[in-house]
């Protein structure tokens, strides 16, 4: 029974000094996806999102997001948002964070963002979830809430 007690203490301290080891390795990796993957969402806004920009946003997107919205679909939402909205005037810091999974053996990174907006004919908010597909971040998927966007 002392041998017993040994062994699952002695596994217990090494299963409690790996969990620890792997902390203190990728807490860094953990920070810098944070800081990439916020940056990312920050363009994102500036850039393809600021004017609704079809092509652009296309360019961005990841291939789940193309292939569950056709063209015109995407089209579609986007000439909404320009009526009801208007172009993005200014939008805050993103609050959110990545997080790394290991699905089907393969390690998939993703962030999930909630940003403040201020567009040209309404305040809102957009939800951004975003994918690492390589060393590239790209759209996974964009919410947009406003109430303009219920009338």
């Amino acid at each position: 029974m002392k041998r017993f007690l040994q062994v699952l203490g002695g596994a217990a301290l090494l299963l409690i000094l790996a969990g620890v080891v792997g902390f203190i390795l990728f807490a860094p990796e953990g920070r810098r996806l944070d800081t990439t993957s916020r940056d990312y969402v920050s363009h994102v806004l500036d850039q393809p999102m600021k004017n609704w920009d079809l092509p652009a946003l296309k360019a961005e997107s990841s291939e789940e997001l193309q292939a569950a919205l056709s063209d015109e679909q995407l089209s579609l939402l986007l000439q909404k948002f320009s009526a009801r909205l208007g172009p993005i005037q200014s939008h805050g810091t993103p609050r959110g964070e990545s997080r790394t999974s290991v699905i089907n053996f393969r390690r998939v990174v993703t962030a999930d963002y909630v940003v403040p907006a201020t567009f040209q004919k309404a305040e809102g908010q957009v939800n951004v979830r975003c994918i690492l597909k390589g060393d590239r971040w790209k759209l996974l998927s964009v919410y947009v809430s406003s109430d303009a966007l219920l009338r």
